[in-house]
């Protein structure tokens, strides 16, 4: 499957998308900012790695210091 069908495919249904990728109940919806987020499983720092997907299914990862989260 290419990139440009998973991002299809992903589109459809973000949601479902992130309960099989990172499981129900491991990932958060952020109405604010628009973005479904997930703890990175690659990031092994002491902060929070974390995985965001845009509703157009393009994404980023980044990491927050612990103390900067709420």
């Amino acid at each position: 499957m290419t990139q440009e069908q998973v991002i299809t495919e992903l589109q459809k249904d973000v949601p479902g998308f992130m309960d099989r990728l990172f499981g129900k109940g491991n990932w958060i919806h952020d109405e604010a900012e628009q973005l479904y987020i997930a703890r990175d499983p690659k990031y092994k720092g002491p902060d929070f790695g974390f995985i965001a997907v845009r509703p157009d299914g393009s994404f980023f990862t980044g990491v927050r210091p612990k103390d900067a989260l709420q």
